[in-house]
């Protein structure tokens, strides 16, 4: 460990720190810094408080556990953010499974073609969905 670096700063470094979270300073389009978070959210809709807060600009997640039926109303809890849902386990008994992505920059959800044609079966289903976002505007990753 750098002897200049206290504890809690390499243990936020390292994600060890209980609830390292984001830093305080946001991406700017000045700083071209881009916040990404990712998270098992177990529902999103019951969850909407706490994905609201964050502070990132995209948040992918697992486990949206969201019926076609009631997409809309969870994206109503999200105003400010442009979301795509992927499918729920089909195989499931419950509300299983589904990814998403959530985007605050106002830009469409980016769902790529998919070319793999192993994937091309699974995705949008259950727990895969291919995504990608707006780097810049010369690049998509």
């Amino acid at each position: 460990m750098n002897g200049n670096m206290d504890l809690k700063q390499k243990l936020l470094e390292e994600g060890i720190e209980a609830n390292p979270g984001p830093s305080k300073e946001k991406g700017t389009e000045k700083s071209k810094k881009i916040l990404i978070e990712i998270g098992n959210v177990s529902h999103l809709g019951n969850n909407s408080d706490l994905i609201i807060k964050r502070a990132c600009q995209y948040f992918l997640g697992q486990e949206h556990s969201t019926l076609p039926k009631d997409r809309a109303d969870t994206k109503a809890m999200f105003k400010d953010w442009q979301i795509h849902m992927s499918n729920l386990d089909p195989e499931a008994d419950t509300n299983l499974a589904g990814v998403f992505m959530m985007n605050k920059v106002n830009k469409k959800v980016i769902t790529p073609k998919v070319r793999a044609p192993s994937l091309i079966p699974i995705n949008g289903e259950g727990g895969c969905q291919l995504y990608a976002l707006e780097v810049d505007k010369t690049s998509i990753s």
